[in-house]
Parts: C-alpha cells; structure tokens; sequence
C-alpha cells in the first residue's frame, strides 16, 4: 500500500488554519473549502442543518458553581456534623465523573427548551459506496468548527482534575475527623480545612472564569483532522474499497457541546449497525510520535487499531480517560457503536483553544502517521468482510 500523502493533509489542514467558530465568517469560508475540495473528487456533498440549543457553558458553570457551594456549605457544617461535611464534599467529584453522562441524556433526550440560535450547524457528509455490495461500513469524522478561550484545553482539564482531588481530599479529612478513633493520623485544624477549601474554591473560580472566543486558528484542533479526512477521500477515491461503505463526516458545533455528532445520530437512524460499523474521530492529531487512542479499552475496534500501529511501525498509545474532555467519538460510543479517537498530546497542546493554535504547531509525520492508520483500517475491515453477493451498493451522495 502506498504511503499516506502527509504533505496534501498539511497543505488542507495549513488553509483551514484560522478562527471559524460555529457563525462565523471564518466558519462560513471553511465550510466552503471542505465542499469544494470534496466536490474537485467527485464528491456529492450533503449539507445537514440542525439547531443549536444547547450552550456547554451554562452547563459548566452550574456545576462549578454548586462545587463552590458545598464548598462552603461543608466547612460551615464541618463542626457540628464532619460526618455529613464528608458526604456533601463527596458530590463534587461525583458530579464531575457523571457531568458528560448528564450531557449526553440531556442533549440526546430532544427536550430542549432553549431558543435556538440565529444560525443553525451545518454537517458536511460525503459518501463513498463500495464497488459491489456494502458488508460493512467507515464513518470517519473530524469537526471543522474552532474556538478560543481564556484557559487552554489542557489548563481547564488540570485544573478540573486538581478540583476533583482537592474535593476528596477534603471530603477524607472530613471523614478522619468524624471518626478520630479510627483515623491514621490527627484531625485537621479549622484552619487547615479552610486554606484547602479556599485552594478548592480558587480552582473552581478559574474554571468559572473561563470565557470563549472566536480568536483560534485551530491548527491542532481540528484543522489536523480535517487536513487527514480530505486526502483519505482522496486517497480512497482512487482505489474504492470493495465490500465497505466509507463515510466521511465534518461534524459542526463540535465546540459546543458534541451538538454535530448528535445531530448525525438522530438524522439516520438505523442506518448505523452495532455489528459492523466503526466510527474512527480524528482530533488533534498532527504531532509525530504523539497518537494516543482513545475509546473502549480491550474492544474489537481497540485490538485491530494498536495491531496495526505496531505493525505499521507507528507510536501509539492507549489513553484511559482526559477528565473534562468531549470528543465526537462519545455520542456514537454511548449508542452502543464501536468508536474511537485518535489524536496526540504533547506540550504543544498546552496551545489549543489559544491564538497560538497556528499552522506551525502542525508536523507532516503526525499527519502522516494518523492517515497511514486510518487507510490501514480501513483496507483491513474491507478485506475482512464476507464475499460479495453481487449487486451494486448504496445510493449516491445528495448535492450540497
């Protein structure tokens, strides 16, 4: 099999690289680039709108805000009743580890109440059937939305996970002092619970503080997986799988709370099978060395991914979890769907969601690295599938 062409992927993800939040002028000029580069291939595009709603922000900030108030509520209870000062101090991280799983049941419920923006999301869906009977199915996605904010991703998850220990710490120091007899070692001051309370309450405030802007070019994230998605569609152009359907999906509104993903599941319905459908997200990807993957540890989707990494000589990595982190891969996931991420973390990544997210961050060997996997995977799964019954597959794409 041919090498993966990292200087195309560099050369889309290096022209996407500019602000383009969900809005935008820069969203509108890079949804345009994604379907004219699409439509150069023989593409069909398909466009899918949805409402934006939901505002990721406001959910954030509820839940800082009542950590801020056990907070306090704990240490004014803490003298008479240390016992419940513990279990209301035990919320927080509780709250936290679920926060995604209450995201998902509030946006996958289609209750929402909220007046919608002025703007709708925009998908882009371009779709590649096989040359005789579809046996399985691809769907590759990557967001082409961005945007800035005070805290880089990187900073607002590590002050997220030293809330979260702070928290249970506290909650344990609580807990000593509510039965002295068994505890390892002394109860805590007063004053000691109120400095690591006030250390716990100054994570949170930052994390409060914490305001979006439309000021990241977004090399990193996602300009990188878009960059890999348009040469992959290239790539397979040229040689079309045989029995496996390929879908490649530039979700919107990414940033705002997975809302492009969700939209594609309750779009087609049924049309994704839990036995023969994979869904790989490519998401700030684009440093050698670096590819981590993220989904399901010890799933089919897991064992074939690191196979082939090792024997395509690539670096990969299992990565367990990255507290206060949403990726596309997670709607699909939490549908019972075999999906996973592949991106990479260094301390470049200390950069996005910042205007220092430029196209020099990006490095045509990751590029290259994440597209040689994913054309792997895919020539593997297509391999794989039975033999063909005969018949031609699929319908065609509809026009952007």
């Amino acid at each position: 099999m041919a090498s993966f062409p990292g200087q195309s992927a560099l050369h889309h993800a290096r022209s996407l690289s500019f602000p383009r939040k969900t809005g935008s002028a820069g969203w509108h000029k890079s949804r345009d680039y994604i379907v004219a580069e699409l439509q150069k291939l023989g593409y069909a595009v398909l466009g899918e709108k949805f409402p934006i709603q939901a505002d990721p922000s406001l959910f954030n900030r509820g839940l800082i805000t009542f950590t801020l108030l056990l907070l306090v509520v704990s240490y004014l209870v803490s003298k008479g009743s240390p016992l419940l000062a513990a279990l209301l101090m035990f919320l927080p991280p509780f709250a936290v580890a679920t926060a995604s799983l209450a995201w998902n049941a509030w946006i996958s419920s289609g209750k929402l109440r909220l007046k919608p923006r002025a703007f709708p999301g925009v998908n882009l869906v371009a779709d590649l059937p096989p040359q005789g009977e579809s046996q399985g199915r691809v769907l590759l996605v990557a967001h082409y939305d961005s945007k800035g904010q005070s805290l880089s991703l990187p900073e607002r998850s590590l002050l997220l996970l030293c809330l979260v220990l702070l928290c249970l710490i506290v909650a344990l120091l609580y807990l000593s002092a509510s039965h002295v007899g068994l505890a390892p070692f002394p109860p805590p001051s007063r004053k000691q619970m109120a400095f690591l309370s006030a250390v716990a309450a100054l994570c949170a405030l930052m994390i409060y503080r914490n305001k979006t802007f439309d000021t990241s070019p977004g090399a990193l994230d996602d300009a990188s997986g878009v960059g890999v998605l348009l040469t992959l569609a290239e790539a397979m152009k040229e040689e079309p799988p045989t029995r496996t359907r390929v879908t490649f999906l530039f979700t919107d509104a990414e940033e705002e709370g997975l809302l492009g993903a969700w939209s594609y599941l309750k779009s087609h319905p049924g049309e994704l099978s839990l036995s023969d459908t994979y869904i790989l997200n490519l998401e700030g990807i684009g440093l050698e060395g670096r590819l981590l993957f993220l989904g399901k540890w010890g799933s089919e989707l897991a064992a074939r991914i690191l196979r082939l990494a090792k024997g395509r000589g690539i670096p990969l990595r299992p990565c367990p979890f990255l507290p206060g982190v949403l990726m596309d891969h997670l709607p699909f996931r939490w549908q019972g769907l075999q999906a996973a991420t592949l991106f990479c973390l260094s301390f470049k990544s200390f950069y996005i969601h910042t205007p220092k997210d430029r196209p020099d961050l990006l490095e045509e060997g990751g590029l290259r690295e994440a597209g040689e996997l994913a054309l792997s995977f895919i020539r593997e799964i297509d391999q794989a599938q039975p033999a063909l019954r005969g018949g031609e597959a699929g319908r065609e794409g509809v026009g952007f």
